[in-house]
């Protein structure tokens, strides 16, 4: 499982003071990110190997500017072109759950504008870091 800090910034506030619904999506993708990033090595958008195709978000409690939380990212689900990531965005100094996030990966071929089976080097990846459900 991945770990990563999250640094709440105070754009990232609504007017009812608690972290706007849509950040929660970014907090994902930023986990996502450092996944690839040191996993794969990925430095350019342009070197993901995959489209994102869904995402879904269960709200559970308020997350706000001054608590101290982490996004926790591990793989949920490996088929031959598809995985899921499972996310919590929790709290680091308590036991709050303030989200968990799911999100659907699909594996692409950017030049040939097609799903493609997931690349034998990434499905290993992914199989180290598949959590039982």
């Amino acid at each position: 499982m991945l770990c990563i800090p999250l640094q709440i910034r105070f754009r990232d506030i609504d007017a009812l003071g608690h972290v706007n619904n849509a950040v929660f999506l970014s907090y994902a993708e930023m986990a996502r990110l450092e996944y690839f990033r040191i996993n794969l090595g990925v430095k350019d958008a342009a070197d993901f190997p995959f489209i994102l195709a869904r995402a879904e978000v269960d709200f559970k409690k308020p997350l706000l500017l001054t608590d101290r939380a982490e996004v926790r990212l591990s793989v949920s689900r490996l088929g031959s072109s598809s995985w899921d990531f499972q996310y919590e965005v929790a709290g680091t100094d308590s036991e709050a759950i303030y989200a968990v996030i799911k999100t659907v990966q699909v594996a692409y071929d950017y030049s040939a504008s097609k799903s493609v089976p997931i690349p034998e080097g990434l499905r290993e990846i992914l199989n180290g870091d598949l959590v039982a459900q």
